[in-house]
């Protein structure tokens, strides 16, 4: 018998079906779960709706012929007694297969559920797609995931002719063009610009009266305005508003801290980054590209609002590396979008190179930029105050970065002490405001 033709629910070692123990609080999620795992052809030996419960049940089912080899256990709410319970069936029963489900929840109980070092981890709802691919990988079954869940995948290839990317408005468009590097020339090209766009030119004398310039009160025209801030400052502030107006056509507490929060939350880090590692002279262009550089993520989740969400869930929890979990769901990553959006808005050249270098692993990062190096220790620091778990990899990197600076008390400085500070900076009230 050819090996893809056994059933999910049969061991292939043996042709004996594998004993399955269903948990879960709700008696039609259990039959629900029941069902699919009966269309697989497992052995259904219990189900039970509690852990301890299931606990008292694994120890019955030991001694007959129906010891579980692999129990499901979908999870509403879980307190302490079912952490402690799961732990000790984990600690009691090691070669039994243990997937958990459980809903959306606070990242300290998902971090308590994954320090178990439980078989299989997701979040709920559960559907048949996400329990073959999971139980395949549990029960080595990789050869049935082309056949029974690549037909059932959730991955979008992402089709550029029908995927939508926001054009810069028209003064956003020409502001990019303002030479910075010739102030008499600049200052007057951008006041001719804003000023017959009213939110901008409110913003920008807005930002010049804050306490960040000592200026407060003082200013009133737009033309003393730019000439204050300067003109890349003006230019960073257009492209901030015009990025506040894309994000604002997706909603969610969760994009809000990932779309909004974090890269502002970044670009003011790597300015301050800036200051204390010798790249002054770069800090208002650093801003600019931490600012813009995960677009591409803005633009994924306009298209793709609910599947986006999911990717970021596991992103937040550590589970999953954004960009592998977005390969995995579109088999595209949010880096490719947002050169394709730098390229559709003709940005300069170096933002498409910094984007492509913004992913650096630990072997390629002595190749990147010192600049490319502070966006990316920015962008962590900045994960780490909005309580983002970090991978492996990405404390490998952020740890790598440190010594590199030979910075190490860095860390003391970006706490959450300098957290509460810059939620008070213009730049950021304007962003999330």
């Amino acid at each position: 018998m050819n090996g893809t033709d056994i059933p999910l629910g049969v061991n292939k070692s043996n042709y004996i079906s594998y004993n399955a123990l269903v948990v879960g609080y709700h008696k039609t999620e259990r039959e629900h779960i029941l069902r699919m795992l009966v269309r697989k052809d497992f052995a259904i030996v219990g189900s039970i709706s509690t852990l301890v419960d299931a606990f008292k049940e694994l120890e019955y089912l030991q001694v007959t012929d129906k010891k579980p080899d692999v129990m499901l256990a979908d999870i509403e709410s879980l307190g302490s007694s079912s952490l402690l319970y799961l732990e000790k069936i984990r600690e009691t029963y090691p070669d039994l297969k243990i997937l958990v489900f459980h809903i959306d929840s606070d990242k300290e109980t998902i971090k308590k559920i994954l320090d178990l070092k439980i078989h299989s981890f997701d979040l709920k709802p559960i559907d048949d797609k996400k329990l073959t691919r999971k139980l395949a990988k549990v029960l080595n079954r990789e050869d049935l995931i082309p056949r029974e869940a690549e037909i059932l995948s959730e991955v979008k290839t992402i089709n550029l002719k029908n995927f939508h990317i926001p054009t810069l408005p028209e003064v956003t468009f020409k502001v990019l063009r303002v030479n910075p590097n010739n102030p008499e020339i600049g200052w007057e090209e951008l006041e001719k610009l804003i000023q017959p766009d009213k939110s901008i030119d409110a913003n920008v004398i807005r930002l010049a009266n804050s306490s960040s310039f000592g200026r407060s009160g003082k200013i009133h025209t737009l033309k003393d305005a730019i000439q204050l801030l300067g003109v890349q400052n003006v230019k960073n502030l257009v492209f901030l508003l015009t990025k506040k107006n894309i994000y604002g056509r997706v909603k969610g507490k969760l994009y809000h801290k990932f779309l909004q929060e974090l890269p502002i939350l970044s670009a003011l880090i790597a300015v301050d980054l800036s200051v204390v590692l010798d790249l002054k002279d770069e800090k208002e262009l650093i801003f600019l590209y931490s600012f813009l550089g995960r677009i591409g993520m803005v633009v994924m989740a306009m298209n793709f609002p609910d599947q986006y969400k999911e990717v970021l869930r596991f992103y937040e929890f550590g589970i999953k590396n954004l960009e592998n979990s977005e390969l995995t769901r579109f088999n595209s990553t949010s880096q490719s979008i947002t050169i394709k959006v730098f390229k559709l808005w003709k940005m300069p050249e170096s933002f498409m190179e910094t984007v492509e270098n913004k992913n650096f692993n630990y072997e390629e990062m002595p190749g990147v930029s010192n600049r490319e190096k502070v966006i990316r220790l920015a962008e962590i620091f900045a994960m780490r105050l909005i309580g983002v778990t970090l991978d492996q990899s990405e404390e490998k990197i952020f740890n790598a970065l440190l010594n590199y600076f030979k910075r190490p008390d860095l860390i003391d400085k970006f706490s959450t002490e300098y957290y509460d500070l810059v939620q008070d900076h213009p730049l950021y009230a304007i962003s999330l405001g």
